[in-house]
């Protein structure tokens, strides 16, 4: 897939919440992945990781398919956005699931340095979606475009709060820490697509949820819950990357000015010593 547009990869257990997360956002609420096309995962990448994919695809490590959505919400994001809805991958064969979560990811992040890595950590376990990811910084991807999302279903009767603690370390300063962000799970619908005064409906009910619910009623800070925060967190991770971008331009043409003034001056020097020295040499 090569969009232009920002992008948001989700990667997550099956079940953690990463297609409800965009159901929430464009009110889709039935994304079906029998119709994604195998093929089109392996025809992705090289051949030699291919075999390698067919292998995985082949354990049922994971649930099939990618589902790809372009979208548009007025209001939050000035401009599309792609989301990326990874396979979710469970628990079984955890050394073949790491090498998919690890081929996959790297594939939709390479080449944009606007890619989000959305991560949905297991209820009872965050700390093994921080280690399967370790290998973006190591491949130089900037740690602090990765969110953690947890999706609340409305009949959660105890709320699994997780500390970010691994992102923090190899990411963000303490000043500026990661934050889990969550979003109340839509509730099934018919028809599938809804329009825009049903999705109005749900962000109205899923900030009411969390202004009246407990634990989040006690929360002093609440910039953390709902569909609406989670966008503006992304779009302000997307203006970081930009920073970033111009920053390393500005880098590259200060290089490139200091590059050009230090040959000026070293003709120059060369043209100065040869008219100093050239009457010498007559003489």
């Amino acid at each position: 897939m090569n969009s232009p547009n920002p992008r948001v990869i989700l990667v997550g257990a099956k079940g953690s919440g990463k297609s409800k997360l965009v159901s929430s956002i464009c009110g889709n609420v039935d994304l079906s992945r029998d119709q994604q096309s195998l093929l089109k995962i392996l025809s992705m990448s090289e051949e030699a990781i291919d075999h390698e994919y067919f292998n995985i695809l082949l354990s049922s490590s994971h649930s099939r398919g990618v589902i790809y959505v372009d979208m548009h919400c007025p209001g939050y994001i000035s401009r599309e956005i792609t989301i990326v809805d990874l396979p979710g991958l469970t628990w079984t064969g955890y050394s073949s699931t790491v090498k998919y979560i690890h081929k996959l990811t790297c594939y939709y992040t390479m080449g944009n340095e606007r890619s989000i890595v959305a991560l949905f950590p297991h209820a009872t376990d965050g700390k093994r979606e921080i280690q399967a990811l370790q290998f973006l910084k190591r491949r130089g991807h900037d740690m602090r475009l990765i969110t953690m999302v947890i999706g609340i279903a409305h009949t959660t009767s105890q709320v699994h709060h997780i500390n970010p603690i691994g992102l923090n370390v190899m990411g963000r300063s303490s000043e500026t820490p990661h934050r889990c962000l969550y979003f109340l799970a839509p509730v099934p619908h018919a028809p599938s697509a809804l329009s825009s005064t049903v999705i109005q409906e749900m962000r109205q009910e899923e900030a009411a949820y969390f202004l009246f619910s407990k634990p989040w009623s006690a929360q002093p800070r609440k910039d953390n819950l709902g569909i609406p925060n989670i966008l503006k967190e992304w779009v302000s991770l997307w203006a970081l990357s930009s920073q970033a971008e111009v920053s390393g331009v500005q880098q590259t043409g200060s290089w490139i000015g200091t590059g050009i003034t230090i040959i000026f001056i070293f003709f120059l020097h060369a043209i100065v010593t040869t008219l100093y020295y050239a009457p010498t040499k007559l003489g």
